[in-house]
């Protein structure tokens, strides 16, 4: 086919096929699909105390593996695994400050590019003193503890919760649940507190200059809020926390003014990013490799 360039985002082994057909490569993702220039790969599990030596092992067994291939080609053999996403040919779509394995030197970070056009709008209704905007699934650990902390919350909470059980919804009347996602352009201006168990929201509400609750359901989403907590705009659900524990977390997130000026600070070092910029110097590094 010899295409004139091959753009990734997470396929490493249709990478390496790229590299044993020399064809010219972007890799573009967040921090997690791109591991960083380290040998050996850093692990996945931070919260286990792997040796090194174990880590060091499980690398030359994945290069003893790559290399024969790459010299059937007539290709320069790797040294190591990180090689084989060259930074050179990296963007990022994510900010330094939230990047799990940065922040990189000499890095083309270019923020995210994920958006949902289209999704319904929704308005806040009450006038209570604090408002809590969620976006949970049941399969979230801890989905039903903190809800039950969110029911006995004083605030407006407006949760979107696609395939919550009918059952759920009734024990907690006091929050209204949306079966979709919403533009959020509408509702986290004036929202205290977001609730997320995805990592692509997380820039969205500090953006917004909105502290963040992260419920990790997968370890890409456990990584995501590692850098969260750094920056001190938001912490993570580590384990499935009782609900009297979830509203002591929620209250803490709501009170203590050091989160929501954490957040603010990010939104305000980000003041002039756009997702329309993100998307233009995408479409850059695309034209200069195809000349």
């Amino acid at each position: 086919v010899r295409p004139a360039l091959v753009v990734y985002n997470h396929a490493p082994t249709a990478l390496l096929a790229a590299r044993m057909a020399q064809c010219p490569v972007l890799l573009v993702g967040t921090g997690f699909e791109i591991p960083p220039a380290t040998a050996p790969l850093p692990s996945f599990r931070p919260w286990q105390a792997i040796p090194e030596p174990l880590l060091h092992g499980a690398e030359a067994k994945a290069l003893a593996q790559v290399n024969p291939h790459l010299a059937r080609c007539g290709q320069a053999p790797l040294a190591k695994l990180s090689d084989l996403f060259p930074q050179s040919q990296v963007q990022l779509t994510t900010f330094a400050e939230l990047d799990p394995f940065g922040p990189r030197p000499h890095a083309d970070y270019i923020g995210p590019v994920h958006a949902l056009p289209g999704m319904p709008a929704v308005a806040w209704q009450g006038r209570t003193a604090q408002r809590v905007f969620a976006y949970l699934r049941p399969g979230v650990p801890g989905c039903e503890n903190l809800l039950a902390a969110l029911q006995a919350l004083d605030a407006e909470v407006i949760c979107a919760a696609p395939g919550l059980p009918s059952e759920w919804q009734a024990r907690h009347g006091r929050i209204r649940f949306l079966p979709h996602p919403v533009d959020l352009a509408a509702l986290l201006p004036q929202a205290d507190l977001a609730i997320t168990y995805g990592a692509g929201t997380i820039a969205t509400a500090l953006l917004a200059g909105v502290p963040v609750l992260l419920a990790p359901q997968v370890v890409e989403q456990y990584l995501a809020g590692l850098p969260l907590e750094r920056t001190g705009a938001g912490r993570m659900l580590r384990e499935r926390c009782t609900p009297e524990q979830c509203t002591a977390l929620l209250h803490e997130l709501l009170t203590d003014a050091r989160y929501r000026e954490a957040a603010r600070c990010f939104a305000q070092e980000h003041v002039d990013f756009s997702v329309e910029d993100a998307l233009r110097r995408q479409w850059q590094a695309v034209a200069r490799r195809l000349g």
